[in-house]
């Protein structure tokens, strides 16, 4: 919230780092891949916006090294402090996965929240309801991680707009060994594209899947999904955070 209501220039800079690593990525996976002949204009362009995000973690990484030297420590400690505190990784290992999950997490929350909004905007019914929802269990309070739990119809919406509107419209996944998929032979080597947009919209799997209905989604409301129904951000050892 405070680089909401005062965001620092570092944050704010990081934040254009953020912009241009998604753009840079989206051109590496559709232009010709010059990058792998010689290191192009558009290489350097990626690279610029990685080390940029690095430096934000670094930075951080190095104030919260020396408030452990003092002894300090934070009320709520974040996952960059807490590996700090180990030991159990490196500083760079840290820093890189800290980095990672923030720089890829800017994006997809962002966008999100905006399809989730929207979609609540689309279908006031659905608004009340989770309104409704909110206020008995929160009131005018902050929210707390535990709040999550008392608001089933809350986690419904935000699976919802995963199904109906996502960031992670797909997954590709290069077999390590042979595997029958629905009775065709698929070879190691292989990439897998896993269609998150397509399987949301098959009616085979979802009941009116073009109607935002966050209660199938809820036990008590009626029939369970499919567990692998939804997988925008992919499964097993390879599963994004945000998810």
């Amino acid at each position: 919230m405070d680089l909401l209501v005062n965001p620092k220039e570092e944050d704010l800079k990081f934040l254009d780092k953020v912009d241009q690593f998604f753009e840079a990525v989206g051109r590496l996976a559709y232009e010709l891949p010059l990058y792998k002949i010689y290191k192009n204009n558009l290489y350097h362009f990626f690279m610029d916006a990685v080390h940029g995000c690095l430096s934000h973690g670094h930075k951080h990484a190095n104030r919260l090294q020396e408030k452990l030297e003092r002894g300090e420590s934070s009320e709520v400690q974040g996952m960059l402090e807490q590996w700090l505190r180990e030991k159990k990784i490196t500083t760079e290992e840290a820093v890189a996965m800290s980095s990672g999950m923030i720089t890829s997490g800017v994006h997809t929350t962002a966008y999100q929240t905006v399809f989730l909004l929207f979609e609540l905007a689309k279908n006031p019914e659905v608004q009340e309801r989770l309104y409704q929802e909110i206020q008995s269990v929160m009131g005018e309070r902050p929210p707390t991680a535990q709040d999550l739990e008392a608001m089933p119809y809350l986690r419904g919406c935000i699976k919802e707009s995963f199904r109906v509107r996502t960031v992670g419209h797909s997954v590709l996944r290069v077999l390590n060994e042979d595997a029958v998929i629905h009775g065709y032979h698929v070879p190691a080597g292989v990439t897998f594209l896993y269609s998150s947009y397509t399987a949301s919209n098959n009616n085979k799997m979802f009941d009116e899947p073009s109607k935002f209905k966050p209660e199938r989604w809820m036990r008590k409301d009626g029939p369970q999904q499919h567990p692998f129904s939804l997988m925008p951000f992919g499964f097993g050892p390879r599963w994004l955070v945000p998810d």
